[in-house]
């Protein structure tokens, strides 16, 4: 995301139900300095009612969730750079469906 405060990813995950989705997470960029961007505490907040106010006025919007990053999860992924930036995540990210 280029000018952007977050990382958004595409990761697999499975819910509550065991069904597995493609999901779209949120991440911080912990590069970014506080204040100036979406590492701010209450940034899981601010995206979960944006998303709920925007499907209350109609806006299409994808299915959201609050996605728990364990830190398992975070030590499987392969990638270094992506690995350290999910290492920096863990916990409750903001996350949605991803829509193909």
């Amino acid at each position: 995301m280029v000018g952007g405060n977050t990382n958004p990813r595409l990761i697999a995950a499975v819910d509550e139900d065991d069904n597995e989705l493609a999901v779209v997470l949120k991440l911080k960029d912990p590069g970014v300095p506080i204040g100036e961007s979406h590492y701010e505490g209450t940034s899981l907040a601010c995206e979960l009612m944006c998303s709920i106010l925007a499907r209350a006025l109609g806006v299409n919007v994808p299915d959201y969730a609050v996605v728990e990053l364990s830190p398992q999860f975070a030590e499987s992924v392969h990638e270094a750079e992506v690995r350290e930036l999910c290492r920096k995540n863990i916990g409750n990210n903001f996350g949605s469906c991803y829509l193909p």
